[in-house]
This record gives C-alpha cells, sequence and structure tokens, in this order.
C-alpha cells in the first residue's frame, strides 16, 4: 500500500510539473537560440530527478521502482509519438534529437537495483539531475560566447556547458557525500572531485540522451571501487586523471584526432592507468605523441579527422589485456600481448596508405613490400621491445624476432585486404585493422602462454 501511494505521488507530481511547464510556455516567443522548450525540458528533468532521491525511503525492494520506469516510460512514449497536445513540446520541442527521456527511467531502476546503500544511488542520480540540467542550461544560453565548442559526431558541445556540468557534479557531490558518509572532509573532497572530474568526460562523450543512462551508471561503478579505498589512492586516481587530461591536449596536434576522438582517448588512458598501472598507460602516451612520425611524410600536416572510431580500435586490447579487467593470466604477460597489439596498430597506421598489388590485382608490388617491413620495423621497436626490456619476462632472442615477424604479418594481411577505393578515415578501416591487433595480440599471448 504505501509503495502503491509513493507511486501515485511520483507520477502526480510528474503531470502537475508537465502541466505547469506547458501552460508557462504557452504563447511565449523562442528565445535567443531559438530553442523555445529546453528550459522546461531540463526542468522536468530536475524535477525527476528530485523526486527520485526520496526512492531510498519510499521504496524497500526494487519492483516498485521497476514499475514506476515502465509506467513513465510508456507515458514518455506516447507524447513522443503524439502528434497533438499540449504536454508533448514540453519535452520533445528541442530541435535535436534525445531519447533521454526513455533513458532516464532506465537509468534510475537500474541503479536503484544494483545500489547496496543509498549513497550509491544517491550520488549518481543527484549529479545527473542537477549537474545535467545545469549542462544545458547554461549552454545553450551562454555557450561558445567566450571559447569555440567541441564538435562530436552526435554534435557540438559548448565548454561552458561542460564547466558548468563539472561545478555542479562536484558541489552535488560533495553535499550527497558529506550527508550520506562518516568520510573525513578530505576524502569528500578528493572522491567528489574525481567523481565530478569523471562524470564531466563520460558526460561529453555521449549524445542523443545517452549521458542519462552512462553518467549514472559511470558514477555508480566509480563510487563502488572509489569509496572504500584510502585518500592516498584517490589522490593518485585524482592526479591520473587530471594529468591524462593535460596529455591529451597538449599531444592532439602530434596526432590526426578529431574533438570526439581526443576525448575518448582521454577516457581510455584513464582506463589504462587505473586497471593496468603506468606501463600499460605508457604505449598509447607514445603512440599519441608519435602518429604523424609514423605517417609518410606527405600526411603529416593532416589535420583533426578522425573521430572516436579510431580509439574504439584499440579498445579490445584494454579489455583483454589490462590486468585490472583479466584476472587469469599474470601482468607480465598481458603486458608483452599489450604491447604485440599496438605494435601491430602502429604498423598498420604507417602503411594503411599502401597498397601491395598493382590496379589489375595481377603483380605483387615489391618495393612497397619493402616499405611495409620497413614500418613494422619501425612499430616491434617502438612498441614492442620496451614492453620486452620493462616488463620484467625473459623471452628469448628468436622468440623476440618471431615477434618481429608477427607485426608483419598482420600488416601485410591489411595492405592485402585494403580495397583501393577504401579512404583511411572511414569507420571500416578502423575496424579492421582493431580486428586484425585483436586476433593477432591474442594468438601471440597464446603462444606466451
Amino acid at each position: 500500500m504505501k509503495a502503491l501511494l509513493a507511486i501515485s505521488f511520483i507520477v502526480l507530481s510528474l503531470l502537475a510539473v508537465l502541466l505547469a511547464c506547458a501552460r508557462f510556455m504557452k504563447g511565449r516567443p523562442a528565445d535567443a537560440t531559438g530553442n523555445r522548450f529546453e528550459t522546461t525540458r531540463k526542468l522536468v528533468h530536475l524535477v525527476m530527478g528530485a523526486l527520485c532521491l526520496t526512492f531510498p525511503w519510499l521504496f524497500d525492494a526494487p519492483q516498485p521502482v521497476f514499475v514506476l520506469a515502465a509506467f513513465v516510460s510508456s507515458m514518455f512514449i506516447y507524447l513522443r509519438f503524439k502528434t497533438v497536445g499540449c504536454l508533448r513540446p514540453v519535452l520533445f520541442g528541442v530541435e535535436r534529437q534525445s531519447y533521454g527521456e526513455l533513458f532516464f527511467p532506465l537509468a534510475v531502476a537500474l541503479i536503484f537495483f544494483l545500489a547496496k546503500e543509498p549513497v550509491y544511488f544517491l550520488v549518481p542520480i543527484a549529479v545527473l539531475a542537477f549537474a545535467d540540467s545545469a549542462a544545458a542550461l547554461i549552454g545553450s544560453r551562454f555557450g561558445s560566447r567566450i571559447y569555440y565548442p567541441y564538435r562530436l559526431k552526435h554534435g557540438a558541445k559548448s565548454v561552458e556547458g561542460s564547466l558548468a556540468f563539472l561545478l555542479m557534479a562536484f558541489a552535488t557531490s560533495m553535499v550527497v557525500l558529506a550527508f550520506s558518509t562518516t568520510l573525513p572532509f578530505y576524502h569528500v573532497l578528493m572522491l567528489a572531485a574525481l567523481l565530478a572530474a569523471l562524470s564531466t568526460v563520460v558526460e561529453s562523450l555521449c549524445g542523443n540522451g545517452l549521458d542519462n543512462l552512462f553518467v549514472p551508471l559511470a558514477l555508480y561503478f566509480a563510487l563502488s571501487s572509489a569509496l572504500s579505498i584510502s585518500v592516498a589512492a584517490l589522490t593518485v586516481e585524482l592526479v591520473s586523471l587530471i594529468a591524462s587530461t593535460l596529455l591529451v591536449f597538449l599531444l592532439k596536434r602530434s596526432s590526426t584526432l578529431a574533438d570526439g576522438g581526443t576525448l575518448f582517448s582521454l577516457a581510455y588512458l584513464y582506463l589504462a592507468i587505473t586497471e593496468g598501472g603506468m606501463l600499460f598507460f605508457i604505449l598509447p602516451l607514445v603512440l599519441l605523441a608519435s602518429y604523424k612520425t609514423l605517417l609518410p611524410r606527405r600526411f603529416r600536416l593532416t589535420g583533426p579527422v578522425h573521430g572516436q572510431e579510431a580509439v574504439f580500435a584499440f579498445l579490445p586490447a584494454a579489455l583483454l589485456f589490462l590486468p585490472g579487467t583479466t584476472f587469469l593470466i599474470d601482468s607480465n604477460t598481458l603486458l608483452l600481448a599489450y604491447g604485440m597489439a599496438f605494435a601491430i596498430h602502429g604498423s598498420i597506421i604507417a602503411s594503411a596508405h599502401i597498397r601491395l598489388v598493382t590496379q589489375d590485382q595481377r603483380q605483387l608490388r615489391k618495393d612497397r613490400l619493402v616499405v611495409l617491413s620497413i614500418n613494422a620495423l619501425k612499430s616491434w621497436c617502438l612498441f614492442f621491445l620496451p614492453c620486452v626490456f620493462m616488463g620484467g619476462k625473459n623471452l628469448s632472442p628468436w622468440f623476440t624476432l618471431l615477434a618481429f615477424l608477427y607485426v608483419l604479418l598482420f600488416s601485410l594481411i591489411f595492405a592485402l585486404r585494403r580495397s583501393p577505393e577504401e579512404s583511411r578515415t572511414a569507420a571500416k578501416r578502423w575496424f579492421r585493422q582493431g580486428t586484425l591487433a585483436s586476433l593477432g595480440s591474442l594468438g601471440f599471448l597464446v603462444c606466451l602462454a
């Protein structure tokens, strides 16, 4: 009975806010951005988040939350496809395509189910409610007046909006952690700073409303691991994230990554240092710094043309070979397989322009085969040999040489499979490169084991 009354109250409150917003905006002119309903949409977002913060005290089990999430999602789906009515523009009057209203209830139900204690639910939902609303309102009102926006596949985001998200996420996390835990002030301060920085990166990467799902999930998992660690370890993680941010933007000119690729590389570096350690962190940094050096001279003036798909190609190496994500094999062996993945990637990057056969597909170009071999040798020296010397695992000279032949083999496969009309910036190219590097490094791992 208590759960039914709570569900009824929440649904009626949400409907009242929707009706109030519709009445308030009726007949009002469009704002300076041309987006008339951004304010009302985020007001609904804020009220929904505030109502959800009461769930740990209203519900003792996740089932009522699932029922409520299903009902609210069904109501929003009905409003999305309803062609007329005063409530529809409140949520769907924005110009950009977004499914955030569907991801929000899903995230709430999922986090409530996963949360062991109220703090694990309150922090992610509070940040989603307050920081996301602040970012949208500040970004739409003041965005790009001081700094240029950064452009992603799903659209552009402003630096002002991201700063608003960062500050509001920090303040919200501080308040919730201070009242929900017994941690010392300095511990709360460092934890709130880490959560704010991490959630800002995740929010920047997400489009079409996906931030409503991935921001709370990222915060939940980060909080689950960080709440129990020492202040010293927490400080190391925060410094690592700040250092990764600075290094990525300092090295941006050395690569051909666009804004989306740069942000994804930041997330990759943070994952590498927290789940792998310093040696696993160095290799992607070396690749960022040497990317244009690996390319032929005529490509070294290439601008920022590669998006997040270029970073996705490296993600299997992180998930397969970082010690924090793989527990079955010792870290020294994993480091060698990780180095093999980067060596194959580096060789393919240097040789992506090479077409080994003539236009009529009848004759092998031996001169280009020599160039490909030189590129494989450079990448082997740059990414694999340091892992041999620093990893502490003894390899025979013959096995080390075999690793070079392995890099050359997968580079050769890539070059032979390259179609004449395929662009070097195509997502298909990165998918094939990532697949070959993953298969090659996995095969090498089997040889090591």
